[in-house]
């Protein structure tokens, strides 16, 4: 496994902590002791798994995964490559899951994404 993330509503108690830290162990996993943390979201976004939750619990793309994916969309907007279209929608079916909807996803990645449609449309009309 390469990432856990537990949250709740609440601080984790130390109780409940290593009572999980118990069960990971149990089930024959190791924990990295470098890579674990304990955060609260009241002290700013979290980021995990290209995830960020933000300052109100919303989870979001975190700003480098948007610059990132905005960046490939705009390559693969003028590459030849045959997968691109595959591509493109299966990060736009993932970011239209996290934000919940194509209307609530930020216009830094639907901007380019449009533009990309319209040039693999007049591309392949089909």
């Amino acid at each position: 496994m390469d990432g856990l993330v537990v949250s709740g509503p609440k601080i984790l108690s130390k109780k409940t902590q290593q009572a999980i830290v118990r069960i990971i162990n149990e089930a024959g996993w190791k924990i990295n002791k470098k890579k674990t943390e304990m955060n609260h979201v009241r002290h700013g976004a979290h980021h995990f798994t290209g995830l960020s939750v933000n300052g109100n619990g919303k989870i979001v793309l975190s700003q480098k995964m948007v610059a990132k994916w905005r960046g490939t969309i705009h390559r693969l907007a003028y590459s030849n490559d045959p997968k691109s279209f595959a591509r493109v929608n299966g990060f736009m079916d993932y970011t239209k899951m996290v934000y919940g909807g194509e209307n609530n996803i930020p216009s830094r990645i639907t901007k380019p994404y449009y533009h990309f449609l319209e040039l693999h449309v007049l591309k392949n009309p089909d």
